[in-house]
């Protein structure tokens, strides 16, 4: 019988892939490099500091990675207020298993600052 429930919160409950996509982008632009979001598909959900190392490593940048990752949630957190959205019916579907009293939590790979704001 099923007593819990684990969510992973980026693109499952929270629509923040935008958020993400976008503040890659911008530290990239930093570095000389323009990219679109189709150029980070392949990398979504990658921790930050395996996916920094494969775009540092693609476009031959000598930078700091711990640098690019704070700047990146620098960025996030500079926006999320306005821009984390709840994926359609997820709000509803946890309230429906609280009712129900299911165990539930969260998943994921987000520092958990990112996780508490969300």
């Amino acid at each position: 019988m099923i007593e819990a429930v684990i969510f992973d919160m980026d693109g499952v409950i929270s629509d923040t892939q935008i958020l993400h996509t976008t503040a890659d982008i911008m530290v990239m632009k930093n570095y000389g490099i323009s990219l679109k979001k189709d150029d980070l598909i392949q990398l979504a959900g990658i921790v930050d500091k395996e996916m920094f190392g494969k775009l540092f490593s693609m476009y031959n940048i000598r930078g700091n990675i711990k640098e690019a990752i704070e700047r990146k949630w620098k960025i996030i957190m500079g926006k999320a207020d306005d821009a984390i959205k709840p994926i359609p019916g997820a709000l509803e579907l946890i309230n429906k298993l609280k009712e129900q009293k299911f165990k539930l939590a969260i998943a994921s790979s987000s520092p958990l600052f990112f996780i508490n704001t969300v």
